[in-house]
């Protein structure tokens, strides 16, 4: 019986003492691949101009030979003063002809595409040509590879999953809103673009340009007809893809005289156009609409965009 009990005790004293033991020991973290994909915020604002500036990085899911150890490249995309730029920091030296460095992406299981990016000044990071377009694939296609040469060594591959992107980009779009692409995307980007994430283009870009269907009555302000006020009014949009102008878009660019300036804004928000094209497809393009206002005639003359 005595035994027994000292059994017992002995036993009770053992779990006594590992219980504080246990309880200091940290609770395992989750492995390496579950945490891939999480993306880091950081904001803050220009002392110069006030501007919000807004830093979206992501670790590589892998490392990758440094000069002298293993590091983890990081992509960022960033919006400092209203330009937006999409930077890959790599912590090696990189290769590059007149300072630009070629890089080889790819997308998903897509086929890889060869690139010019510009070096930075630490000549360890590189720049997207148009941050807009990559920035557009990226949010279509989360999976990348990004092949970059450092200098006088093997070309290297960064693994990103940018899966989470999505989240951030209010927040990214509050302090840099988007602008139109100069550059037409080809038959491949162009099919993977979905409907609420288009990219806007440029009316030089696209093949076929937008054409005014038809639009409300438009009249002369009484007080400036009266005042012999002529002139002409130009209104920058973005039409979408049925041909609408998207109401936050609508600037006025030019204007002789403000009193012009709400009779031409209400004119583009409710005329009808012809949607612009590329390929085939219709796409989102930013226009100048003139709208001529003369007392003489017709007392306001239409233009097509331009």
């Amino acid at each position: 019986m005595r035994i027994v009990i000292a059994m017992a005790v002995s036993l009770m004293v053992m779990v006594l003492c590992a219980s504080p033991l246990q309880a200091q020991r940290p609770a395992r973290r989750p492995a390496t691949a579950a945490t891939a994909g999480v993306w880091t915020v950081d904001t803050t604002r220009s002392e110069m101009t006030d501007e919000p500036t807004v830093i979206l990085s992501l670790d590589a899911v892998n490392k990758v030979q440094g000069t002298l150890f293993e590091v983890r490249p990081t992509l960022a995309v960033r919006c400092r003063e209203g330009e937006l730029a999409v930077i890959v920091s790599t912590s090696a030296v990189l290769d590059a002809d007149d300072n630009m460095t070629p890089v080889r992406l790819r997308w998903g299981t897509e086929p890889p595409e060869e690139e010019q990016w510009s070096r930075s000044t630490d000549y360890t990071a590189a720049f997207a040509p148009d941050p807009e377009l990559f920035l557009g694939e990226l949010l279509n296609i989360p999976d990348l590879k990004f092949e970059f040469h450092p200098y006088d060594a093997a070309a290297r591959v960064a693994i990103f999953n940018a899966r989470g992107l999505a989240r951030h980009m209010p927040k990214l779009r509050a302090a840099c809103p988007q602008r139109p692409s100069s550059k037409a995307p080809s038959d491949s980007e162009l099919a993977s673009l979905k409907p609420d994430q288009d990219q806007v283009f440029m009316e030089s870009v696209v093949e076929e340009r937008p054409e005014i269907l038809s639009g409300p009555p438009l009249s002369y302000p009484d007080l400036l007809r009266q005042a012999g006020v002529q002139g002409r009014v130009l209104v920058q949009a973005i039409l979408d893809t049925l041909g609408r102008a998207e109401p936050q878009s609508v600037k006025i660019l030019e204007s002789p005289n403000p009193g012009f300036e709400f009779s031409a804004r209400d004119y583009v928000l409710h005329a009808m156009f012809r949607p612009a094209r590329i390929h085939g497809r219709a796409v989102r393009v930013l226009v100048n609409i003139p709208i001529d206002y003369k007392i003489k005639r017709t007392e306001v003359t239409k233009q097509p965009p331009s």
